[in-house]
C-alpha cells in the first residue's frame, strides 16, 4: 500500500498540485518559498481533520522562518476543508 490513509494521499496530491501551480505562475525554482506556503496548507488541513497534526505542525515550523513571506496557497484557489471530502 502506497499511503496509510486517504488523508495522506490527499495531502500528498495537494502538495504536488501546489508545486505545479506555483511553477505555472512563475515561481519555479523557489522551492523554499513554495514549501512555506505548502506546509502551511498541509498543517491547516491536517488540523481541520485532526490527522497527524503534530507531524504536519513540525514540518511547517521547520520552514516557516526560512523566508518571511512564503507563497500563499489560497492564491491558487486552494482551501482548507473542515471535514473530510471522501
Amino acid at each position: 500500500m502506497a499511503f496509510i490513509a486517504k488523508e495522506e494521499l490527499y495531502l500528498t496530491m495537494g502538495h504536488e498540485y501546489l508545486h505545479a501551480g506555483f511553477n505555472a505562475i512563475g515561481f519555479n525554482g523557489m522551492h523554499n518559498r513554495q514549501h512555506v506556503g505548502i506546509y502551511k496548507w498541509e498543517y491547516f488541513q491536517a488540523s481541520a481533520w485532526n490527522y497527524r497534526v503534530d507531524y504536519y505542525q513540525q514540518r511547517y515550523n521547520k520552514v516557516k522562518n526560512i523566508l518571511s513571506g512564503g507563497l500563499r496557497y489560497d492564491k491558487l484557489g486552494f482551501i482548507v476543508y473542515a471535514t473530510t471530502i471522501f
